[in-house]
């Protein structure tokens, strides 16, 4: 089967689906090919003779370090010395493209002994399906399936609900918000609001079917009220979750926990046989004017690296940063950070002698009127790295078998039962649960004894009396 993408050459390709035209190649992200077994893992491929190489003006993104220019994409290379041409596949991460600001959405691929240019883009029309609909004069109701776009239209004799503004929908007659309809945090805004318009986001995982309404009032006669109708169809296709906290107040289907207590968690990632997801959700009190997660490089003499020392053009890695501020009126703030360690990173670890990658996230989350502070370290490493040297005993193993919950119910209770990676505990409690533990139980021992010795006395004076 062909892959999604193009070749230089006159006629039509034995390896991907497109040839170039005028020298100009346009990709598509809704026909990029998709990984079985994670559809957030797309790619392309790029067919050339041997001649033209890869140039260092290829999707570029310096938005996130100023002075830095950070890979959209990892690059995997092959030579058909037959045929002599090169095939260049580029894999993305799809949410790092959707929510990134191309600064260089162009790949350049140059000749040397021709001087020709070859140019590759990418581009996102159509990955949205779009709706629309004037409520004004219509009935507006969409059977939502995909990620969608849809524009609500009114005239000024109508006005949205108020609570719309607060991105909150009725379902089952109550307000709700469209985050925890769509189980996914504040960090993403899907409602947006101009005059006369409304313009709804549906993102590609829609966690369940349900039906919500939008109501909105005739200005004359606020007794009159109109309903736009999403009918939401579950829509979960095969992704990887994010092994990261959500310290936010919204459930978020993509992460693997959701609000943890532990002050300090430690991840050890050495298995590179498939892309895997970092990361965190971090909501404050205070505006977040730093980045909240770090990246540095540790050689086999246990010393921190130079990061443009090792990559001095551009650094390989996939990382997104992203923050808002939670509503207008509500001190609240969020952040979220994702860094993509991608299959086989233990060649580059090798290749640069890297002896771990360690990807820092402090957050000051949210806990009602109060923060906590909290860290999370992830070693990225080839080697077997000893708890001693991590200093703690709390090294996390992530299970490449476990079967996770998108229910945040469940969530919750798995994230504070017994199978719980981030304890140690022979017992399977915290300290302060073991505590707890033990005096309930010494209570509840000491009251059994009074209440058997009680019901023994009464029963030997009723004896005498009998």
């Amino acid at each position: 089967m062909k892959s999604a993408g193009c070749e230089f050459r006159v006629g039509g390709s034995l390896y991907v689906t497109n040839t170039f035209v005028n020298n100009n190649c346009t990709v598509n992200v809704r026909n990029m090919d998709l990984t079985p077994k994670n559809h957030d893992d797309i790619s392309f491929s790029i067919v050339v003779p041997s001649k033209f190489d890869i140039s260092r003006n290829c999707f570029n993104s310096n938005e996130m370090y100023e002075n830095n220019n950070m890979s959209l994409y990892y690059l995997e290379e092959e030579n058909i010395e037959g045929e002599d041409i090169k095939i260049y596949t580029f894999f993305f991460y799809k949410y790092i493209v959707i929510n990134t600001k191309f600064k260089e959405s162009t790949c350049i691929f140059e000749s040397d002994t021709s001087r020709e240019k070859l140019n590759v883009y990418i581009t996102m029309d159509g990955y949205y399906k779009e709706y629309s609909c004037d409520m004004s004069y219509n009935l507006c109701d969409f059977f939502i399936n995909e990620q969608s776009i849809i524009r609500i239209h009114h005239d000024d004799n109508w006005d949205v609900d108020e609570e719309f503004h607060k991105s909150k929908v009725l379902y089952n007659g109550i307000y709700i918000t469209l985050n925890n309809i769509l189980s996914h945090s504040n960090v993403y805004d899907f409602v947006h609001i101009s005059h006369n318009t409304v313009v709804i986001t549906i993102p590609d995982i829609i966690p369940s079917t349900r039906t919500i309404k939008i109501p909105f009032y005739d200005m004359g006669n606020n007794n009159k009220i109109k309903y736009a109708y999403l009918r939401l169809q579950q829509n979960v296709k095969s992704y990887k979750k994010v092994m990261g906290v959500n310290f936010s107040d919204t459930f978020d289907i993509q992460y693997e926990y959701f609000k943890y207590r532990e002050d300090k968690m430690k991840f050890l990632l050495n298995h590179f046989s498939e892309t895997n997801y970092i990361g965190m959700i971090c909501q404050t009190t205070k505006e977040i004017t730093t980045l909240p997660c770090t990246f540095s490089l540790v050689n086999y003499s246990n010393k921190n690296i130079a990061i443009h020392s090792v990559f001095p053009h551009k650094v390989p890695f996939l990382y997104h940063f992203d923050k808002k501020k939670k509503g207008d009126k509500i001190d609240s703030y969020l952040s979220e950070t994702r860094f993509v360690v991608y299959k086989d990173f233990d060649i580059l670890l090798q290749e640069k002698k890297i002896k771990y990658v360690l990807f820092k996230c402090i957050c000051n989350a949210k806990n009602g009127h109060t923060e906590n502070f909290k860290e999370i370290e992830y070693y990225i490493t080839n080697e077997n790295i000893s708890k001693d040297m991590m200093n703690s005993p709390k090294i996390i193993h992530p299970s490449r078998n476990i079967k996770h919950s998108d229910d945040p119910k469940q969530m919750s209770n798995i994230n504070n039962s017994r199978n719980n990676p981030f304890r140690n505990n022979t017992s399977g409690l915290s300290h302060e649960d073991e505590q707890h533990f033990r005096k309930s139980y010494c209570v509840y021992s000491l009251l059994n004894t009074f209440l058997l010795t009680v019901t023994l006395a009464m029963f030997f004076i009723v004896s005498h009396y009998l």
